[in-house]
């Protein structure tokens, strides 16, 4: 069994930012409702403080989804655990090797690698999902990576394992005991 999980990073400046902001205009909007200003300028700082609130919201749980996966090589099915984009609604999916199409190592838009499986949900189906299974490779990973790669290719049945270079025949005994 192999299993890998992504870590949850830390709370974005962003978000907090965002968070203090909206503190702020709703204070506006308090001070605004009691005094002279009038209800005008109260309800343009809380319709701005409900939008911050919703933006940090979605940034806080775009940036902080959960991602694990477990390869079982006895029962011969990859299950992948993640959240749901918006909602941060947990989610399992659970593939047989046959409906794996593809293991690839991709390159991110930042240069680092990504560790994809390509996989569909149906028996027969063709391979339309895809979905990241190690993200964040960088340089000094790229051969681990590539291992680990040809690895789980070989273990759902993308490609035959390399015969090794240095691989030596087997022995034969020959019983003589007469």
């Amino acid at each position: 069994m192999l299993v890998g999980r992504a870590d949850r990073p830390a709370r974005s400046v962003l978000s907090v930012a965002l968070v203090l902001v909206a503190v702020a205009l709703a204070v506006v909007a308090t001070c605004s409702a009691l005094t002279s200003i009038g209800l005008a300028w109260a309800a343009v700082a809380v319709v701005g403080c409900a939008t911050l609130v919703a933006a940090s919201t979605w940034l806080e749980q775009n940036a902080r989804r959960q991602r694990a996966f477990v390869f079982e090589f006895d029962q011969h099915w990859l299950r992948l655990d993640f959240s749901t984009p918006l909602a941060g609604q947990p989610r399992t999916l659970v593939v047989p090797f046959t409906q794996v199409g593809d293991l690839q190592l991709n390159e991110a838009p930042d240069g680092r690698g990504l560790l994809t499986v390509d996989f569909s949900l149906e028996p027969g189906a063709p391979h339309r999902w895809r979905e990241v299974l190690a993200a964040y490779i960088g340089p000094a990973e790229g051969a681990s990576a590539e291992r680990v790669r040809l690895l789980l290719r070989s273990a759902v049945g993308l490609e035959a394992p390399a015969a090794s270079v240095n691989a030596v025949a087997p022995t034969v005994s020959v019983d003589t005991f007469e």
